[in-house]
């Protein structure tokens, strides 16, 4: 795959930092509240995107040498990233509908 010069895994990491050190600091404090997580949460699922990349080309350069179904292998783990935001997606829409049946108004 062609990579942009400039935009790799480690800078990906420098850049997602803060979001691991908000999320760190107002996980240790006793009294959380969702809204002062909430700034974090894009910055995360941004990490989480890049994990699922790094593992796809990682599981996919793994099969890619296996003598047996390494093409359909590689093939597979290429779609991990799809399969990744799919699962997000149903995830939030699942969050969204819990938080609107559990705080909306009869």
């Amino acid at each position: 795959r062609d990579k942009e010069p400039g935009f790799g895994y480690l800078s990906l990491v420098w850049y997602c930092s803060a979001a691991f050190l908000w999320f760190a600091f107002f996980s240790s404090i006793p009294h959380k509240e969702e809204r002062f997580l909430a700034p974090a949460y894009p910055v995360l699922m941004l990490a989480a995107a890049g994990a699922a990349h790094a593992g796809s080309d990682v599981l996919s350069s793994f099969c890619a040498v296996l003598p047996l179904f390494g093409k359909i292998l590689v093939v597979l783990t290429r779609r991990i990233p799809a399969i990744f935001v799919v699962v997000v997606a149903l995830l939030s829409a699942s969050r969204i509908n819990a938080v609107r049946l559990g705080y909306g108004a009869p």
